[in-house]
């Protein structure tokens, strides 16, 4: 069972998006049904959507299921912003780390990277995860040798 989101999403409604993310992570061998989960788990946000408001943690998630590249992109900035806003540190860090990895693996966009790389040193003094510290680090090590 999944704890709530550090945004206030009720540890009841969050369990049913983990289930969609493990089904999903399951079906990588059929196109077909993994297709139909993604599907799945987007209603199911936008369900959360409507009953929450914009929240990072729903913003961030569906970032993970969007098929194009600028609106991933667009959903995790509105995410860490959101964030932002409301002093949710952990969204934070776990955002811009995100956004990291998106510039690196995704865009290979070394100017983005460094910059969400600056802002994610900095959430990870008010929210540190040893996952996001190794993700910092590794991009910190790619943008030294380029």
């Amino acid at each position: 069972m999944a704890k709530g989101t550090s945004d206030g999403i009720s540890a009841k409604d969050w369990d049913r998006i983990v289930g969609y993310a493990t089904k999903y992570a399951s079906a990588s061998g059929s196109r077909s049904k993994a297709e139909t989960i993604r599907r799945q788990t987007l209603r199911a946000l936008n369900t959360l959507r409507r009953r929450y408001g914009l929240r990072a943690s729903i913003e961030a998630t569906k970032a993970e299921y969007v098929k194009r590249s600028a609106t991933r992109e667009s959903l995790l900035i509105r995410g860490f912003e959101i964030a932002k806003r409301r002093k949710d540190f952990r969204n934070k860090t776990l955002i811009a780390s995100s956004l990291v990895e998106f510039y690196l693996a995704e865009k290979s966009d070394n100017v983005s990277c460094a910059r969400w790389a600056n802002e994610l040193e900095r959430c990870l003094s008010d929210f540190f995860d040893s996952r996001e510290a190794a993700i910092l680090r590794a991009a910190k090590t790619h943008l030294k040798h380029r």
